[in-house]
């Protein structure tokens, strides 16, 4: 029986154009994706995220509109994921007045459990995490992810009561009602849920307008409350905007609406779903493995069966950054060497849940040794041979004998090794060996098969050459 399943990736924050790593996510999930459509109902959200302080002081540093900003730079992750062949069912933009709307009929869920208060705040801001950072967690005084000091914060926000939820949300991991993968992410994830405490889930509307508007009868109906709390140090407006995380982690709701289904609806669907799985960084795990599960919680809302947490890409053993040059643009590559020579190389170099790292000359030795000298090598031997002694493409009969089995990326070279040696040990360029061309015609029909998922150009590419037996080098070497 068919599953309903939805896989989402983290959104992209559009603060700057994609690297490496955005695509490194985009493939893993895609890859997923692929291969549970084969015999269940996916729904693959991907995005970016558009609102917040850093999005808002990059587009003033630039001397442009805000709203300019963020098209310009979701567009290049849209291309990515076009041009990655990624499959996603949808592309959610969090500046987009649907989201918004969606997000503030969340806001009013998490009010009604009355799990939304006042307070006047002092505390530390880290602009590059969005968040608000403690004390004992900086290295130095500085954020140890982004190796900048926090700013000093004392204003009046709204709060979400998240320290409610930690119980519940420690005991759902610890049983694994939600699986985190690796183990190791697991276990850190317990220890952030021990230490959880309410979190800000707004700032002042005069200090960042850019963003989601908290709904305007909240503000109304905490004004009076607000002039209790409000000294002479504290200057607010009577409106704000919702903590930038919060709205954007609401995108795996939003983003359900392809025809702009209200609240009720798209919420129902979320509901449906027999299987979620979020997909993200090392960097976010405390947003998605702690603060959504809470948000969730208190809107009475499922929870996600899987987070996937995958590591960072170095270039050469080094962090990647603008102020040494080794940032790593995929879409350079992909237009350079092609889609599915990235693609391979990141599922192929790279560990799922560790941390990965991308070398210019690992590259160069990957795509030839393996994609051109084996897989290319074997395509352009086999369609001569095809078209010579005219073996017929594959028949409709033995294609349906063909079980769809999943295969490791590993396993399917294995195979393209096999019938590699298969043509040189049956010296199948000789005549009367139709019978052993007839079988490597077969096992290549199901090499491209089992690739769907992984490389679907090259896929396609071997279906066309196996029914025009016109040889076409699928990657010349470099």
């Amino acid at each position: 029986m068919k599953k309903n399943i939805l896989i989402t990736t983290s959104i992209a924050y559009a603060n700057a154009k994609p690297h490496i790593g955005h695509a490194w996510e985009l493939v893993l999930a895609d890859v997923l994706a692929r291969q549970l459509r084969q015999t269940n109902q996916v729904f693959f959200l991907t995005g970016t995220d558009e609102n917040g302080q850093k999005i808002q002081d990059a587009a003033q540093k630039e001397n442009i509109k805000t709203q300019d900003f963020v098209d310009q730079n979701s567009a290049l992750f849209f291309a990515l994921t076009k041009k990655l062949n990624i499959s996603q069912d949808n592309f959610i933009r969090t500046s987009s007045a649907y989201h918004k709307k969606i997000a503030q009929e969340f806001w009013k869920l998490l009010e009604k459990s009355k799990d939304i208060y006042l307070k006047a705040y002092e505390g530390l801001y880290c602009v590059d995490c969005e968040a608000f950072v403690l004390k004992r967690d900086l290295q130095n005084g500085k954020c140890p992810y982004h190796k900048k000091a926090p700013e000093k914060i004392k204003e009046v926000n709204y709060f979400f009561r998240l320290e409610k939820y930690k119980d519940r949300i420690f005991k759902a991991i610890e049983k694994d009602e939600i699986r985190i993968y690796p183990q190791s992410r697991k276990n850190e994830l317990l220890n952030l849920v021990k230490d959880a405490e309410d979190i800000s889930f707004s700032r002042s509307s005069d200090k960042l307008p850019w963003g989601v508007s908290v709904p305007d009868g909240t503000d109304r109906k905490r004004k009076k409350e607000k002039e209790k709390i409000i000294n002479s140090q504290l200057s607010i407006r009577n409106y704000q905007t919702i903590y930038v995380w919060c709205d954007a982690l609401i995108n795996y709701i939003s983003g359900l609406g392809l025809k702009q289904e209200n609240f009720s609806q798209i919420t129902k669907k979320w509901q449906s779903f027999d299987r979620i799985i979020h997909f993200i960084g090392k960097d976010i795990l405390r947003f998605h493995g702690l603060i959504w599960l809470g948000m969730l919680m208190s809107a009475g809302l499922r929870l996600p069966d899987e987070i996937r947490v995958h590591g960072f890409i170095q270039s050469i053993g080094q962090k990647m950054s603008k102020t040494l040059g080794n940032v790593i643009d995929p879409l350079e590559y992909i237009e350079k060497y092609g889609t599915d020579s990235v693609r391979f190389y990141l599922l192929k170099e790279l560990s799922e849940f560790g941390d990965g790292d991308w070398s210019q000359k690992r590259f160069e030795e990957i795509y030839n040794g393996l994609l051109a000298n084996e897989l290319g090598n074997l395509i352009q031997r086999s369609i001569p041979l095809f078209a010579k002694l005219k073996i017929p493409e594959t028949s409709s009969g033995q294609k349906s004998k063909i079980q769809i089995k999943n295969k490791k990326l590993s396993e399917i070279w294995d195979s393209v090794r096999y019938w590699n040696n298969f043509i040189s040990q049956n010296r199948l360029w000789e005549k009367g060996k139709n019978i052993e061309l007839q079988k490597l015609n077969n096992g290549i029909y199901e090499i491209a098969i089992e690739l769907e998922p992984f490389l679907p150009q090259t896929n396609q590419e071997i279906l066309r050459q196996l029914k025009t037996l016109k040889p076409v080098a699928l990657f010349p070497r470099i």
